[in-house]
């Protein structure tokens, strides 16, 4: 009886780890993500990141020329190219001790894609595919509004989405890219 027991238990186990959180088939064909940056980037300090399962959260500090200084969160999540998002969180601080004005939303966007550029820049070998995104959404940045996707490529698989944060010592951007 109690061998009876031990092989049900067993076997329910099993079940039980290969319905939930085994290996399944549509994990074997989940894409590894990996981070964005790293660390030794030159210009890039205060670097840090996060992965769990399939997202991964990156955080650090730039300066970008003429004078930016930027705090930039990068967040990835999904399995395939088809289910992939990327968050890009941008905090503006003030040139010279004295917070800007934030701009429209053609104009951010227009500001975003060269960041986006520019800290692509940064490595260009190792990322290439974030100076794309950037000119995407600077060729695209007469179309946004804040809060409102807008595709950024020609088969309109991707959207763009941006918003705004006003703060008392920084300006917030939010991108979303689906």
């Amino acid at each position: 009886m109690k061998e009876k027991y031990m092989v049900f238990w067993i076997l329910s186990w099993s079940a039980l780890l290969s319905t939930c959180g085994g290996v399944t088939d549509a994990s074997r064909n989940c894409e590894e993500l990996n981070p964005v940056f790293r660390e030794n980037i030159a210009g890039i300090s205060n670097y840090k990141s996060e992965k769990r399962g399939q997202k991964i959260t990156e955080a650090f500090s730039v300066s970008i020329p003429p004078n930016v200084n930027l705090d930039v969160e990068l967040f990835q999540a999904g399995c395939t190219e088809e289910d992939l998002s990327q968050e890009m969180r941008i905090k503006v601080y003030p040139v010279d001790g004295e917070l800007l004005d934030p701009p429209s939303a053609p104009e951010c966007a227009y500001a975003i894609g060269e960041i986006m550029f520019n800290l692509a820049n940064l490595e260009i070998h190792s990322l290439e595919s974030l100076s794309a995104w950037g000119l995407a959404i600077a060729k695209k940045h007469r179309k946004f509004s804040y809060n409102e996707a807008i595709y950024i490529d020609d088969a309109k698989r991707f959207t763009a989405t941006i918003n705004k944060v006003n703060r008392q010592k920084y300006v917030a951007f939010t991108v979303l890219i689906k």
